[in-house]
């Protein structure tokens, strides 16, 4: 049985893999409907501007990101172990979600994501952030300022995706050794 894309998202998946690609500025929204297979209006149908396409894809990658990590949480464990888990399920969902990692390394800090859909995003945040508070109350974890070590974890992660992604040649065994070593090394810097 054969999922059929609607229009829509036959759209963004075009857009998110031409703004991976291209870059938000090089890529026209003619270039999204052509990759499509659609004509140059049909974009404008489903959103008003491309910057609220940029702002949709955005939203929904996070979203999607989220929703798996924190499915994989049993919340019976510590902090420690949560934070350990999210940590090996971000890598393996982004190592098996490439094409969206590129994107979110791309636009994490671009001017063309709005405030609304970057303050959507920070709210689907709070579940890791009380996750780690919690650590730092319990004395699992440095005493350091959060928001500075979300955005130090979030350059590790790329860095490590990257890594991994560009040496292990798919194979699972190297992949997922190299997710083990890198999720130690991580909580190696977290631990008091």
């Amino acid at each position: 049985m054969t999922d059929k894309l609607t229009t829509k998202e036959k759209l963004v998946n075009s857009a998110l893999k031409l703004f991976s690609q291209k870059w938000f500025e090089n890529t026209s929204t003619t270039s999204i409907c052509k990759e499509a297979g659609f004509s140059s209006g049909a974009l404008f149908v489903h959103f008003k501007t491309k910057n609220d396409l940029l702002d949709y894809i955005y939203t929904s990658v996070k979203k999607k990101y989220f929703s798996f990590v924190f499915s994989k949480i049993d919340q019976k464990l510590n902090p420690k172990k949560k934070t350990e888990t999210i940590f090996r399920e971000s890598i393996k969902y982004f190592l098996d979600n490439y094409e969206e990692f590129i994107f979110l390394k791309s636009f994490a800090n671009s001017r063309h994501i709005s405030r609304i859909a970057r303050e959507e995003v920070e709210a689907e945040m709070t579940a890791f952030t009380q996750i780690f508070e919690e650590g730092k109350k319990q004395w699992f974890f440095i005493k350091e300022d959060t928001e500075l070590i979300l955005i130090w974890m979030q350059w590790i992660f790329y860095a490590l995706i990257q890594y991994i992604k560009e040496t292990s040649e798919n194979n699972q065994a190297e992949i997922d050794n190299n997710v083990e070593k890198s999720v130690k090394i991580i909580m190696k810097n977290f631990l008091k």
